[in-house]
């Protein structure tokens, strides 16, 4: 017999904040960052030979950063990330000195250079060739993916719903940025005047993962999220179905939402 394996992958395009609800939601966790770049064969053995990430065991286009997989779209031209709502992702590492320092000839941008945030950690704030925003940190207790950092209007409203919808764990990274964890990763968010939504930006979107994608779906339906399509098969993983459902009242998102099957 085979296992039924859920996901609901959720796409932010950003812009504003649906009304919180009281009805308890179940805890999702971070499934995949999708990036929008032209050539994905090309993107991949940057990640790998860069920074450190792994590659698919299917072979496809894409990485893994522990857990979470970094699926790569072709997006002739991608919008570069920054100041979008998704406006960056978090890579931790032992040593992100060493790191930045490896970037030498890659192409990668330096945005910030490696420096001490108050309280935190060391960081540095790179770009990608293709206009991808990565903040690189170094916090052993939580390597890999560690953050997606996205931007709304009212930062307290959008963690709010959050909370209340996809059942994020509400916390303070290391005791000072307040934010959501799904799982051990954190969802934090910066305050910013109509930021864009990330939809056709080189960080396309954000995937979560569901165990029951049919009671999620009616769940989201009963929040007066649209949906916008049945599940049907996922391009990026086989044994997946997707959809995607969208919201447009406070932020503004748009989020794909699958199920799939294990041998």
């Amino acid at each position: 017999m085979r296992a039924v394996r859920r996901a609901v992958l959720v796409g932010l395009l950003l812009g504003s904040v649906p009304a919180a609800t009281t009805e308890a939601a179940e805890a999702l966790t971070y499934d995949h960052v999708h990036l929008g770049v032209p050539d994905p064969k090309v993107a991949t053995e940057w990640y790998v030979k860069y920074l450190g990430a792994t590659r698919r065991p299917d072979g496809m286009p894409g990485v893994f950063f522990g857990p979470t997989r970094f699926n790569m779209r072709v997006t002739a031209k991608p919008t570069p990330s920054d100041g979008a709502v998704v406006d960056h992702v978090a890579l931790s590492y032992t040593d992100v000195a060493a790191t930045v320092a490896g970037l030498a000839g890659s192409g990668a941008r330096v945005l910030e250079p490696v420096h001490q945030i108050p309280g935190l950690y060391r960081a540095a704030m790179i770009e990608d060739p293709w206009g991808v925003k990565l903040e690189l940190v170094e916090d052993p207790q939580l390597l890999g993916f560690h953050h997606a950092h996205t931007r709304a209007a009212d930062p307290a409203a959008m963690l709010r719903w959050f909370e209340d919808v996809f059942g994020g764990r509400r916390g303070m990274l290391k005791g000072r940025v307040e934010g959501l964890q799904f799982g051990p990763v954190w969802l934090l968010v910066d305050r910013a005047d109509n930021p864009p939504p990330s939809d056709g930006h080189a960080i396309d979107h954000l995937g979560f993962r569901t165990t029951d994608i049919t009671s999620e779906l009616a769940y989201l339906k009963g929040r007066n999220v649209p949906v916008l399509g049945e599940p049907r098969p996922d391009p990026n993983v086989a044994t997946t179905f997707a959809t995607f459902v969208e919201i447009r009242s406070v932020h503004g998102c748009s989020w794909s939402n699958s199920a799939g099957e294990d041998s």
